[in-house]
């Protein structure tokens, strides 16, 4: 998997899990969203579908203390990256707007299931 900031320290470009929040993860097929790039090429039983969890975590926020002071933790050590000024994400961004993705190379399991959509690569 790649990540846009690919030398910094992010997860050493190994997903444990992939979480898919709200409405989106309610009507989506995994495999139909790796075909598209939508989601990365990980196998699927590392994709996890959560939920609500805006609504889930204001929740516990309200009814715990403890999970009031863990968010109020998480929310100091975040910080605001402005994507569009990072060029790798840039360079990211334009080549995902393709369906599917332009760089089937990312996803082999898609691959390996569709052996034909390698000539898309030809037409693009």
């Amino acid at each position: 998997m790649h990540h846009f900031n690919e030398g910094k320290k992010c997860c050493g470009g190994k997903l444990e899990k992939v979480y898919i929040a709200g409405a989106f993860g309610n009507y989506i097929n995994p495999e139909n969203a790796k075909v598209l790039g939508l989601i990365p090429d990980v196998p699927t039983q590392k994709i996890k579908f959560v939920g609500n969890t805006a609504l889930s975590g204001a929740k516990m926020t309200l009814v715990s203390m403890e999970s009031r002071e863990k968010a109020e933790l998480i929310a100091k050590r975040v910080r605001y990256i402005e994507l569009m000024t990072v060029p790798e994400f840039k360079r990211e961004f334009f080549n995902s707007l393709e369906m599917p993705h332009r760089n089937f190379n990312r996803y082999p399991s898609v691959c390996a299931r569709y052996p034909n959509i390698s000539r898309l690569q030809e037409i693009y």
